[in-house]
């Protein structure tokens, strides 16, 4: 479907859908960074070192789009550098032990490591399944609405400002996202008002052209 390449149609699509589709929000992050910024660097590494697994079980699980050969070769890829770099860090400790402790083996410490690793891909499964209905949901209805617009001939102009045009070749601009429907002002007419009605979840019903 032509519809589905342009980017300003599915912003306006996924606009309607509101935040269902968002994961962790940008916001959020930036909150949390700013409210444990000493804590950013270890949790860094050791994602990097025992999270590799989560984050690849975790991204296969949770939802997307569509189909993407990349994205699962990626997810494999930074699970295997994370397990390789995590078998290195157990290997390189062994034979080094901490005061007043028992010496490890290389067999106990990379026993340790493929554990960590499991419990790892185990959390990101299930973190990824508990957001993929809500996900692969706001994905379907963001379809859908791609599929609306279409008939109803609704499409995105280009330029600087996001500009739409209907069926019948009337200009409209985004105004506001009411629960209920979607409100585009018409450029030259102060007073008039177009509407594209939503369900409570966000999917286009029905387009009213302005009178």
């Amino acid at each position: 479907m032509a519809a589905s390449n342009n980017g300003a149609l599915r912003s306006l699509a996924a606009i309607a859908v509101g935040s269902a589709a968002a994961g962790f929000g940008w916001s959020a992050g930036r909150d949390l960074y700013k409210k444990g910024k000493e804590w950013v660097v270890p949790v860094v590494l050791l994602a990097a070192v025992a999270g590799g697994s989560g984050y690849a079980a975790w991204n296969l699980s949770r939802g997307h789009r569509e189909p993407s050969a990349a994205r699962i070769a990626g997810s494999f890829l930074v699970a295997g550098a994370s397990l390789a770099l995590c078998l290195f860090v157990s290997l390189s400790g062994a034979g080094k032990p901490a005061p007043g402790h028992p010496q490890a083996g290389q067999g106990d410490l990379v026993g340790l490591a493929l554990a960590v690793h499991a419990a790892s891909a185990v959390l990101g499964l299930l973190i990824g399944l508990a957001q993929r209905g809500k996900r692969v949901r706001a994905f379907a209805i963001e379809r859908h609405n791609l599929d609306f617009m279409a008939r109803e001939g609704i499409r995105d102009v280009g330029g600087r400002e996001e500009t739409y045009l209907d069926g019948n070749g009337t200009e409209l601009k985004l105004e506001d996202v009411r629960r209920d429907a979607m409100v585009f002002k018409l450029p030259g007419r102060r007073t008039v008002r177009a509407y594209i009605d939503l369900d409570p979840e966000g999917r286009m019903l029905a387009y009213r052209p302005a009178p």
